[in-house]
C-alpha cells in the first residue's frame, strides 16, 4: 500500500473519531444538564429540612433551598457553552484535517480528494449535530429554570415564611 494512502486513511480516521467525540460530548452534556431539574416542591422542602436539621429556623431551610436553586442556575447559565464550543471544534478540525488529507495525498488523485471530502463532511455533520444538542440544552435550561422558580416559590409558601425574594437574589 502506498504510504500517502496510509496517511490519508489515518487522517480521515482521526477526523471521524474527532467528530464522534464532539457529538458524544454534546450528548453527555445534555444528559448531565438534565440532572439539575427541580425535584418538586415537596422534595425540595424535605431536602432542605434534612440538610438544615429539624430544629433549624425556616430561614435556614430557605437558605438551603436557595443554595440548591443557585447551583442549578449556574449549571443552566453555562448550558450552551460546551455544545457551541464543540461545534466550532468539530468544524475547524474537519476543515483542517480535510486540508491535511489533501496535502498528505498529493499525487494520489481521487483517494485524497475523497478522503478530504469525508474529513470535511465529518466535521460539518458533527458541528450541526452539536449545534442541535446546544439548542436542546438551551431549551432544557429555559424550562428547568422556570420550574425551579415555580418550585422555589411553592417551597417558600409551604414553609409559611414571609420571604422577600427577587430574581437573582437570595431570600432574606
Amino acid at each position: 500500500m502506498d504510504s500517502s494512502l496510509l496517511r490519508v486513511g489515518s487522517l480521515v480516521g482521526v477526523a471521524l473519531l474527532l467528530a464522534a467525540g464532539c457529538v458524544g460530548a454534546s450528548a453527555l452534556h445534555l444528559r448531565r444538564l438534565r440532572r439539575h431539574r427541580s425535584p418538586g416542591v415537596a422534595e425540595l422542602v424535605a431536602q432542605a429540612e434534612r440538610a438544615a436539621g429539624s430544629t433549624e429556623p425556616v430561614d435556614v431551610v430557605l437558605g438551603e433551598l436557595s443554595e440548591a436553586m443557585a447551583d442549578a442556575d449556574r449549571a443552566f447559565g453555562l448550558a450552551t457553552m460546551l455544545p457551541r464550543s464543540l461545534s466550532r471544534v468539530a468544524l475547524a478540525s474537519g476543515t483542517s484535517l480535510g486540508i491535511l488529507v489533501l496535502l498528505a495525498g498529493r499525487g494520489s488523485g481521487a483517494p485524497a480528494f475523497v478522503g478530504a471530502l469525508v474529513a470535511f463532511s465529518a466535521g460539518m455533520v458533527a458541528a450541526g449535530v452539536s449545534a442541535i444538542f446546544g439548542r436542546a440544552a438551551r431549551e432544557e435550561a429555559r424550562t428547568a429554570r422556570a420550574k425551579w422558580r415555580r418550585d422555589f416559590r411553592g417551597a417558600v409558601e409551604a414553609t409559611g415564611a414571609a420571604v422577600e425574594w427577587t430574581e437573582g437574589r437570595r431570600p432574606r
